[in-house]
């Protein structure tokens, strides 16, 4: 009876201890929130590296630290603390996103993308790294139809949702300028046309350089490749000339909304151009032959396709879209 009441009693101790300490750990990261929402920021960053000098692995702080150093500026060191994370806890995605929303502040969209990449294959569930790798590829694809139209708008800086360890939040907001701004931008800016050679036309413009034709064309299909990859429904149709005819006489209306479900179905999209060959037919018309890889989580291809594009107050549109086989 002796032995079970000193058992008893070491264990109630035990528990006890248990419990003080998690009521510490929540005071001091409650102390440390609120410092932040104070914007108290170096109090804050001062009592994290306190307490992670007892408790170096505690991924909350950690958390917190890089958080704490971006309200800071001190993105470098922000970036190593979230490499930190993923150095020590590799299957958590979150750290991973917050790092390519540092690169996608910073316009490095190639380097944020392959970050949100390697987060998914920790884990191809978490829906926030799908949501913000679709906000990047619809940047990428602004960027693209921009270019190709030499309007000369700013780079925008893309502001991925965070993840924080208590966060299962949905997308807050998306990047979606309407393309209707942009095509008023076109229709301001004035553009006189000339012919060089018979393959090179050149744009003069008082604000901006010259691009080829080939170049043109190029940015325009690949900008048509990143909204796909975006799964942007609207973005992607424009790209599509009023006067398109589908392939196989089909409906244009019957065509737009198959393409719908096939953007939208997918967890995500992976579409990448190469080789291009081209047959230029007049300064507002040209053919087009590339080789298209389409990945998506549940199927992969490599196709061959011919298209027709059209120059219009709108850029370069396709009129024409076929698979060929060589």
């Amino acid at each position: 009876m002796l032995k079970i009441r000193i058992f008893t009693l070491v264990y109630l101790s035990l528990f006890s201890l248990n419990i003080n300490a998690q009521i510490s750990s929540v005071g001091y990261v409650s102390q440390i929130q609120q410092l932040i929402t104070q914007q108290k920021y170096s109090q804050a960053l001062d009592l994290i590296d306190q307490k992670l000098i007892d408790s170096i692995n505690n991924q909350e702080l950690l958390h917190l630290r890089a958080k704490t150093e971006l309200k800071l500026n001190k993105t470098q060191q922000a970036i190593a603390s979230y490499k930190l994370i993923i150095k020590l806890y590799p299957s958590s995605p979150m750290a991973y996103n917050n790092i390519a929303g540092i690169y996608a502040k910073q316009g490095k969209y190639e380097l944020a993308k392959k970050t949100l990449e390697r987060g998914i294959n920790t884990n191809k569930s978490y829906a926030l790294l799908h949501n913000n790798i679709k906000s990047i590829n619809f940047e990428m694809a602004r960027a693209s139809y921009v270019k190709a139209l030499r309007l000369g708008t700013k780079k925008h800086s893309v502001d991925l949702n965070v993840a924080n360890l208590d966060n299962n939040a949905k997308l807050i907001k998306n990047i979606k300028p309407q393309l209707a701004q942009l095509n008023s931008k076109a229709a301001i800016q004035k553009k006189t046309v000339s012919w060089k050679t018979k393959k090179k036309l050149v744009i003069n413009s008082s604000k901006e350089s010259v691009l080829g034709l080939k170049d043109e064309v190029i940015t325009a299909l690949k900008g048509w490749a990143a909204a796909w990859s975006a799964q942007d429904v609207n973005l992607y149709l424009s790209f599509y000339n009023k006067q398109f005819l589908p392939e196989n006489g089909t409906a244009k209306r019957a065509w737009e909304s198959q393409r719908q479900v096939r953007l939208l179905k997918p967890r995500w999209i992976e579409v990448r151009l190469s080789d291009f060959s081209f047959e230029i037919q007049s300064e507002n018309e040209a053919q087009v032959k590339v080789t298209q890889m389409y990945r998506s989580n549940s199927f992969k291809d490599k196709s061959k396709k011919k298209f027709l594009l059209k120059r219009s107050d709108d850029g370069w549109q396709i009129l024409s879209e076929v698979n060929f086989q060589e």
